[in-house]
């Protein structure tokens, strides 16, 4: 039996307006104005009603901005209206933050409410990166505050071409603060250059030294954390799995914007958009067409296709850069040389030591399968330029 827990992710749009200007931000059609709070009322009470109709047992309300500090008192507002209500199904509220506003009254009312309230932080390495993406932003933030409020919760890194030189040090300097991260290259970017293809894959392998050396330290999600048995399970069943899009949007989440109108994700609002419109709430997996150069892709299970980004470059869902195929390439790489070194003594790693015996027989299949195939991939130069 699955205990999957069925989970919905409500985005609710308070405000578009931010006090910083990051060098990759994708939101360019902002506007001041705020959602009305019987909207917001309207909207979350639908969607209990929704999750009890449809036996969904969490709901994951996300309020997204902008700078959601921006409209605190809003927030508050609904939170608190949400927080004196009984409500059928369980629940949790979160928003991101990039922090600089963070203080005095504000920080007060997230660590009174912190048991309910889940707030993730926008940091972007070290102060010399943070501030080369994020305005010199980085000494607005009282960054100890966010690990000792919320220790479990991840810190959200994006990397982009400015900063892609110091991607090791930056990564380190957050782990080694004792935060968790998810990271990702920014999508939208210019990254068709070959000399930020070497330094990423020089960048990554700094880096899996480094956790190597550093057993107790989890790996970053997204660049180098991505389980391989899907990969493994297809090998060794001679198996075609059919592709699907990879993440919630439009299926698990659903994201209204301050008028109350619904889209798959917040990549699919107006700010997002520019010239393009998108019109569906939903989007099902029979809406992805992969090409065939993607179904016949080695890492088609792990890839990490944006289908929010790809439509904003290209009115495609599915079609991204080709550009950014070999950076994931070098990720896949990377990732079969760490996990192939931690597995050779599989339980001195945090990432490791709780993988099954069938899990770590997958994975090694994988690793060799992955290792054969992107042998001929058009990144192959630059991860073996470091080897």
């Amino acid at each position: 039996m699955s205990t999957k827990i069925n989970t919905r992710e409500v985005q609710l749009t308070l405000c578009e307006k931010c006090n910083l200007n990051c060098i990759y931000c994708y939101e360019h059609n902002k506007c001041t104005s705020e959602i009305d709070f019987t909207l917001a009322q309207e909207i979350i009470h639908s969607e209990f009603q929704y999750a009890q109709k449809n036996g969904i047992e969490v709901l994951i309300i996300y309020f997204h901005g902008g700078e959601i500090c921006l409209c605190f008192d809003l927030l508050k507002q609904i939170c608190e209206w949400i927080w004196n209500r009984n409500w059928p199904i369980k629940y949790y509220c979160c928003a991101t933050t990039n922090g600089t506003l963070v203080h005095g009254e504000i920080k007060n009312w997230f660590k009174l409410n912190a048991h309910r309230f889940i707030l993730a932080l926008s940091l972007d390495g070290n102060k010399k990166m943070h501030d080369l993406n994020r305005c010199n932003s980085y000494d607005q933030i009282d960054i100890p505050f966010f690990l000792n409020t919320w220790p479990s919760q991840t810190v959200k890194m994006t990397i982009s071409p400015q900063t892609i030189q110091y991607l090791s040090e930056g990564i380190i300097d957050i782990v080694k603060r004792g935060f968790k991260l998810t990271a990702n290259l920014a999508y939208g970017c210019d990254w068709d250059n070959d000399q930020l293809k070497y330094i990423y894959a020089e960048e990554l392998f700094k880096l899996s030294q480094f956790f190597i050396e550093n057993p107790e330290i989890y790996p970053p999600q997204k660049l180098m954390q991505k389980w391989l048995n899907s990969i493994g399970s297809n090998v060794y069943f001679n198996r075609i799995e059919t592709p699907t899009k990879g993440c919630g949007s439009g299926k698990h989440m659903v994201c209204y914007d301050k008028s109350g109108k619904k889209y798959p994700c917040q990549m699919f609002m107006p700010s997002s958009l520019q010239s393009k419109s998108y019109d569906k709430e939903t989007i099902n997996d029979k809406d992805i067409k992969f090409s065939k150069t993607c179904l016949e892709c080695p890492i088609l299970p792990i890839c990490p296709t944006c289908i929010g980004s790809n439509y904003i470059q290209h009115g495609d869902l599915i079609k991204k850069e080709d550009s950014m195929c070999d950076y994931y390439y070098i990720e896949a790489m990377n990732y079969t040389y760490l996990l192939y070194n931690m597995l050779q003594d599989k339980s001195r790693y945090i990432h490791t030591r709780h993988m099954t015996e069938q899990s770590v027989a997958l994975s090694l299949i994988a690793i060799s399968h992955l290792q054969e195939k992107l042998q001929d991939s058009s990144a192959n130069k630059f991860w073996s330029n470091i080897k």
